[in-house]
């Protein structure tokens, strides 16, 4: 099952929020009967803007799928390309202690749950 895995804190979540960011120019005229027209003449997205709720980590240049990773049992496998470009970093992160004991519930389901799929 896949998971979001948090840099920061290292916790695995099912939720991260993505925040798209844009900037649109409008062209406003008074039209006849002096009506006002707005015109959207130029849009454009400025960036995304990642947060995870449990730490507050956030991030600008990935989507949120790219923190995906894959549980089965007690292993973790990178599947967004974050984790594929930084698989130091993930082996790092799985390999403490704590990493285990903060992730627990979702270990344990996941260890539980892979024989019955």
């Amino acid at each position: 099952m896949k998971w979001f895995l948090c840099p920061k804190c290292g916790k695995l979540d099912d939720t991260m929020e993505e925040t798209h960011l844009e900037a649109n120019t409008y062209s406003i005229t008074i039209g006849d009967w002096d009506e006002i027209k707005w015109e959207l003449s130029c849009s454009r997205e400025k960036g995304l803007l990642l947060t995870t709720h449990y730490c507050g980590f956030q991030a600008t240049g990935w989507d949120a799928e790219d923190f995906l990773v894959e549980v089965k049992g007690e292993k973790i496998k990178p599947h967004g390309e974050y984790w594929k470009e930084h698989g130091a970093e993930l082996r790092k992160i799985v390999g403490d202690e704590e990493f285990k004991e903060k992730n627990k519930h979702v270990l344990e389901f996941e260890t539980t749950n892979i024989h019955n799929r």
